[in-house]
């Protein structure tokens, strides 16, 4: 029977989360949006020479010294999500010590943990990372992959014992990879209920897949607090104290620190890679994070792998499913079909038996329940059943007369055949019977004391075997997969056998065909002509900033072309408005030099899509060479309608530069002259005259009509960000990353253009060869400040901010004293609220 507990409330119910405790090899600080100390550990007087007491309410940059200040808001600028707990290693606090640090949000506080940095740092950690990754790619199964991942994390470490512990979908773990030290007890194998890890702690393992506990007999130190300020979430800590009940676990288990590793599956808690070790002490914060990350690189490799495997099954699955179901369309009636299918269906889902009822009919194959009593099980699904369905390993246990047949019978997976109750298809699972070892009694015992009953950790984790039966194997997700897919095929066979108006469906389902066939052969004549654009532009184009130019250009008045002729239901467009579009794109100061007239007439989509190109092309040619590349050329376009419906399109140019024939024919050329002769049995013709290109074009009465304008269709517009960037801006950082979001944020702000550098010397050159409309200034860049910059371009009286980590702490120049500061991390706010100025 399936082991239950009733005694784990407790732990479930305690909120491990806000337990207002930290490990005492670090200390915490908590602060606000204006960094003023709201918490701060008791343990602070360990590390540095402040009480507790004495700092809450105090702006951090009294106890903390400004480079490391600058440092740890350089380091929230890196956190990508409100979960994302960001590392700065390495900065000083007191004069001879170098300290570790953890920051992250927990509501509207800025958490900042800090410990003593290791005395002998790794090398860098990535090429360290990058082999033990490298490792993991051997081929072969998940155990191998899980041995492989315990060997190197043991490495890493250097604890005593490394182990991969995989949740089963009961809620309790088993050890199915170890690598341990000589002579200690193997865990492999071993099995551990659901409660020794509770629910609240598998959801913190989500959030936060690192956990070290770096001696057992350390329950941790308070935090103090204001008042006025609630207690810390410290969900995603690093220093976080542990449950008193955990500690002793462990200690029952000789453990004297522990790292856990969270493997991570499409989102769930697959399970832990789980480290021991005899003796107590902290693993350095360089070393946790390493193995952080090769957590998380492995559990992204085992849901790889594990995604492979599924797919191979499900492939030879898939390919018997749909031959299946091929052919039971074809039958009637119903039940005949499906019930002459059941050892075929047995194919699709590891079972030992299959049983169907519809309208009370009864059909079994195989291991099941007799008919009568699976008729009477039916009675139980309708009640237990949800639309997908129904499973269970252990019928007997939900449905108390399953014990008559869990010998045959003991799971089952349910699929619903109809909307009304009864109908069935089940599958079945023999009894399962099996040994297994747990890592000492499951059972957890209740102790009273003077406060009460509570819970207390087994003493022994010595092999304690259990006799299992009454249960069949497990159904799997990949069989709950197959089931779905099964269900919904055959409640489609179902309904169409049953419905009369069966013939109705399929003349809808006809037209739904053609009309997927229609977008399909559409979607492909668009991708191959701009397949087409791409690989002529790129023949023709010397530069790639000239084939990005042209690609860019053509694809946007496809796009044009795409949105009037769907505008009205994929129906014609009318050739005034592309006109007008394409003037407007390159006239936006003067459109007055185009001048256009002709009757209204509207353009087939086939011959829009066309014309587009043409007109998009010749005002290309005209803005690079011709009438348009000068302020005094202009452009006469008119068209009509001869007797016989067909249009001639006239396109003169005057005013520009004197004209020659090109000594080549580029794509531009091509599709001037070749697109309506070829795709639309027309003519053109084009004279390059010397006072200006002229060009006429015939397109054929069968893509034309006459018809009332429209209004063009209209691309999106972006909303604009109230501001006073704009032009280009320089911005002088050392963080390329921090530069990157900046950059992000100006041009949010209506910045056209964003120089980056990193030194003084390149924004001194900037300035006097390109100067910008405004600067951006990073005052401490390591070895050097800003202040050079800054007089220059206060000189030339060129607008320009300090960015800083000091905040309000930053000293300037007299000179430069009232210069706007923009404080990190940067936010488009903070940006908005300093008004950027020159003093």
């Amino acid at each position: 029977m399936p082991r239950t507990n009733n005694n784990l409330n407790e732990c479930d119910r305690e909120p491990i989360h806000r337990l207002a405790r930290v490990q005492t090899f670090g200390f915490l600080i908590a602060v606000s949006h204006d960094w003023l100390i709201t918490h701060v550990s008791a343990n602070l007087s360990n590390f540095l020479p402040f009480s507790a007491e004495s700092v809450i309410g105090k702006p951090l940059g009294d106890i903390v010294p400004l480079p490391t200040l600058h440092a740890l808001r350089n380091g929230l600028q890196f956190m990508a999500s409100a979960d994302s707990v960001e590392r700065v290693f390495g900065e000083p606090l007191l004069p001879d010590q170098l300290f570790d640090f953890a920051i992250h949000y927990s509501g509207s506080s800025i958490v900042i943990e800090a410990e003593p940095a290791a005395t002998v740092h790794r090398a860098d950690s990535a090429p360290t990372l990058r082999a033990m990754i490298m490792r993991l790619q051997r081929p072969g199964d998940l155990l191998t992959l899980c041995k492989e991942a315990v060997r190197q994390i043991r490495a890493l470490t250097g604890y005593d014992r490394v182990m991969v512990y995989r949740f089963e979908q009961d809620g309790t773990g088993e050890v199915i990879a170890e690598k341990a030290a000589t002579g200690m007890t193997a865990f492999l194998g071993l099995r551990y209920p659901a409660g020794d890890i509770p629910q609240q702690a598998r959801a913190l393992y989500v959030r936060n897949s690192l956990r070290i506990i770096a001696d057992v007999s350390d329950w941790g130190v308070i935090i103090l607090q204001d008042p006025v300020n609630p207690t810390l979430d410290l969900s995603l800590s690093v220093l976080r104290s542990v449950s008193p009940v955990h500690l002793e676990y462990l200690s029952n288990m000789g453990v004297a620190a522990s790292l856990s590793i969270s493997i991570i599956h499409q989102g769930q808690l697959w399970g832990l890679i789980a480290c021991h070790h005899g003796v107590s002490g902290p693993l350095s914060l360089e070393i946790r994070t390493t193995a952080e990350l090769f957590g998380q690189m492995f559990s992204l490799m085992l849901e790889s792998r594990e995604r492979d495997t599924e797919l191979k099954q499900s492939l030879y699955k898939r390919a018997l499913h749909d031959q299946l179901i091929a052919r039971l369309s074809t039958v009637t009636p119903i039940f005949k079909g499906l019930g002459n299918a059941l050892d075929d269906f047995a194919g699709l889902i590891d079972c030992d038996g299959v049983g169907l009822c519809i309208d009370g009919r009864v059909r079994i194959s195989g291991y099941t329940p007799d008919e009568q009593a699976f008729y009477a099980m039916t009675g139980f699904l309708n009640h237990a059943a949800t639309a997908d369905g129904f499973s269970t390993c252990a019928l007997a246990s939900v449905y108390p007369l399953g014990d008559k047949f869990v010998e045959a019978a003991a799971g089952v997976l349910a699929i619903p055949l109809s909307l009304t109750p009864g109908d069935y298809l089940v599958f079945f699972r023999r009894q399962w019977r099996h040994s297994v070892n747990w890592a000492g009694n499951p059972d957890k015992s209740v102790v009273v004391t003077d406060d009460g009953e509570r819970l207390t950790p087994r003493k022994s984790f010595a092999v304690w075997s259990e006799q299992v039966e009454g249960q069949s194997r497990p159904w799997t997700d990949g069989d709950h997969a197959v089931a779905r897919h099964l269900r919904t095929a055959l409640l489609e066979v179902i309904l169409r056998v049953k419905d009369p108006s069966s013939i109705e469906r399929q003349q809808a389902d006809e037209k739904r065909e053609l009309l997927v066939a229609e977008l399909n052969h559409r979607v492909r004549n668009i991708l191959t002509l701009i397949r087409a654009v791409v690989g002529q532009s790129r023949d023709t184009e010397t530069t790639l900033e000239q084939f990005i130019q042209s690609v860019s250009g053509r694809i946007q008045a496809l796009s044009l072309a795409h949105d009037q002729i769907t505008a009205d239901q994929w129906s014609a467009a009318p050739l005034r408005a592309l006109i007008d579009a394409e003037g407007k794109a390159y006239l936006s100061q003067g459109h007055e030099r185009l001048k256009i007239d002709g009757p209204d007439v509207l353009l087939d989509p086939q011959a829009f899509s066309t014309v587009a190109l043409v007109v998009h092309e010749l005002m290309t040619n005209s803005t690079k060479h011709g009438a348009l590349s000068n302020a005094q050329g202009g452009i006469n376009i008119d068209w009509r309608l001869d007797l016989a419906g067909r249009l001639t399109l006239s396109w003169k140019e005057h005013g520009g530069p004197a004209v020659t024939p090109p000594s080549r024919r580029g794509f531009g050329s091509t599709i001037v002259e070749r697109s309506i002769p070829f795709d639309l049995k027309g003519t053109a013709e084009v004279l390059y005259a010397r006072h200006g290109l002229e060009a006429s074009f015939v397109i054929p009465s069968a893509f034309v009509k006459l018809a009332s304008t429209r209004p063009l269709a209209k691309a999106t517009a972006q909303t604009a960000w109230p501001s006073t960037y704009h032009g280009r801006v320089l911005v002088l950082e050392d963080n390329i990353i921090i530069a990157l979001e900046a950059e992000d944020i100006l041009l949010k702000l209506g910045a056209q253009e964003v120089d980056i550098t990193s030194r003084v010397i390149d924004a001194l050159r900037i300035i006097d060869q390109t100067p910008p409309s405004f600067a951006l200034l990073d005052f401490n860049l390591g070895s050097e400040t800003s202040l050079p910059v800054a007089l220059s371009l206060k000189q030339k009286n060129i607008p320009f901010a300090f960015a800083t980590g000091y905040g309000n702490e930053l000293r300037v120049p007299a000179e430069l004293a009232g210069v706007a500061i923009i404080k990190k991390p940067y936010s488009v706010e903070s940006f908005l609220v300093s008004k950027p100025s020159v003093e």
